[in-house]
This record gives C-alpha cells, sequence and structure tokens, in this order.
C-alpha cells in the first residue's frame, strides 16, 4: 500500500492522504489544519518572539496586520496588559497597511483590464508606506514584537 499526499491549494485548508494499491485508491485520509504554506508547521518547533517573524511574511502588504493578531493573542494569554498607546499606534499601522492593500488589489485589478493610470492612482496610497518606513526604516517586513 502506498502513500500519497495531496494540497488541493490554496482554497482548503488542509490535504488529502491516499492509500494505493496498484492504480486503485482504497482510502482516503482528509489531514485538515495545515494551509500550503506549512504555517503552523513552521510554528510548532519556535518560541512566540520567532513566531512574529513567520507571521510577518505572511502577507507582505499588510504585514502589520497578521502580527497584530498574533501579538494581541500571545498577550491575551501570558495576561500582559498593553498600553493604550501602543494599542493605538498599532490600530492606525493596521489600518494604514490595510488602505495600502486595497489599493494595490484595486490597481492591479484595474490593470488587468488594461487601466494603467487607475493603478499608478493607487500607488499614491503606497504613502502610508513611507510613513510605516519612517517608523522603523522597513516598508515590507515590519516585524516588531
Amino acid at each position: 500500500m502506498t502513500y500519497a499526499l495531496l494540497f488541493a491549494g490554496t482554497i482548503y485548508e488542509g490535504a488529502v492522504a491516499f492509500h494505493v494499491e496498484h492504480t486503485e485508491v482504497v482510502d482516503l485520509d482528509p489531514v485538515l489544519g495545515y494551509l500550503h504554506r506549512g504555517v503552523e508547521k513552521l510554528c510548532e518547533h519556535r518560541d512566540w518572539a520567532q513566531i512574529v517573524l513567520i507571521t510577518d511574511r505572511m502577507d507582505y502588504v499588510a504585514a502589520a496586520t497578521n502580527n497584530l493578531g498574533y501579538c494581541e493573542t500571545v498577550e491575551k494569554l501570558m495576561s500582559i496588559e498593553v498600553p493604550k498607546r501602543a494599542h493605538y499606534i498599532r490600530t492606525i499601522l493596521a489600518e494604514l497597511q490595510r488602505i495600502a492593500s486595497h489599493a494595490l488589489w484595486l490597481g492591479t485589478h484595474a490593470m488587468d483590464i488594461g487601466a494603467m493610470t487607475v493603478f499608478l492612482a493607487c500607488s499614491a496610497a503606497s504613502y502610508g508606506y513611507f510613513m510605516l518606513a519612517n517608523r522603523d526604516n522597513q516598508r515590507t517586513a515590519t516585524a516588531h514584537p
């Protein structure tokens, strides 16, 4: 009996294990819960501060948003109280990146139908990135645990 693993792409968070005899599939076992990039597996053998670097790279356009969700979860689990000022700064950074992400989406989708001007106009929304760059001298990977 052989064993094969099929990852069904980005829309399905898991895999299917096939048990095959000759050319016939005799059994299927769903393996649920793993994204196609294996983020969960990468995080299993790291401490909390190292995982921030992984969540930072899950979405290069809105990295602070992933970091925010992870860091807030760790803080709640460890009963850490974050100052109000830090909460406000984090929220502002996440919103700036959300706006930049939406602008990138709009610009690239408009470019698909030939509207290059829309892409150029939406690149003005990268002004938020320049504000982020002034914060920590980085544009895409903005990890700050």
